[in-house]
């Protein structure tokens, strides 16, 4: 999923700095890792960032998880105002840039009943904003947390209960 700073018109997010469009790939990184869907890669820079599946000629495309790996980069990005720019005008998918994903959502939201489009859309984004603000449980006899720079806990555990800092 693409999503650049350098692009005008609709659809594209005000924010445009690396932390910005890192979380946005995260989003669609995290996403597809949970879709148990291989990445060929993820590129971000402070510019741009591109997050590119890997395609087999027996994956089958779904509407929904394609949906909701789209919406994860806006959802985890904290980008309210495209998500409402997507609702004002999603029964109009042209409004958007071509290559945005909000064009991408709005395209694919058109094969659903139009009385149920944006219900649904604010269904996955509120899935969505729960999975952004889950917290997992530390592992059952994890060490305890390090703290790192400017006093963040930033443990990573590992299968064997080992931290990485």
């Amino acid at each position: 999923m693409p999503s650049s700073s350098n692009a005008s018109g609709h659809g594209y997010s005000a924010q445009a700095s690396l932390s910005h469009f890192i979380r946005h790939e995260a989003g669609h990184v995290l996403l597809y890792w949970l879709l148990d869907r291989p990445l060929a890669g993820c590129v971000v820079t402070d510019k741009v960032g591109l997050t590119h599946p890997i395609r087999t000629d027996d994956t089958q495309e779904l509407i929904m998880p394609h949906i909701l790996v789209a919406l994860a980069g806006m959802v985890m990005a904290s980008e309210p105002e495209v998500i409402d720019e997507l609702e004002g005008h999603l029964h109009e998918p042209g409004y958007f840039h071509e290559n945005t994903d909000v064009r991408i959502v709005a395209e694919a939201m058109q094969s659903f009943d139009p009385a149920q489009r944006l219900p649904l859309l604010l269904q996955f984004r509120l899935l969505l904003s729960r999975l952004k603000t889950c917290r997992l449980p530390r592992p059952v006899g994890a060490p305890p947390r390090r703290v790192c720079r400017k006093n963040r806990p930033t443990a990573f555990y590992l299968p064997e209960n080992r931290a990485i800092c």
